[in-house]
């Protein structure tokens, strides 16, 4: 996804905000709280406001796998 909205921002020429802005406003017309209660959820949370800095939810994402790594190496390390 994240891939899909750079390529929308560099071929569209606008900025990263109007370009997320438009996305929220098509999920919002494409979905509804009874069907879609976590994608409601989202789109009401702060997730899309504000620009994130390059590579955040990357960097986000790997620490929460490296954690989950050394829980496991942990667990299977204690005797």
């Amino acid at each position: 996804m994240a891939a899909d909205m750079m390529d929308a921002i560099v071929k569209s020429g606008v900025s990263p905000d109007q370009v997320v802005g438009q996305y929220v406003r098509m999920l919002r017309l494409l979905t509804d709280p009874e069907s879609h209660p976590a994608v409601t959820r989202l789109l009401e949370s702060s997730a899309f406001t504000g620009s994130d800095e390059p590579d955040f939810q990357f960097r986000f994402g790997l620490g929460r796998l490296l954690d989950g790594l050394a829980e496991l190496i942990s667990e299977r390390s204690t005797p």
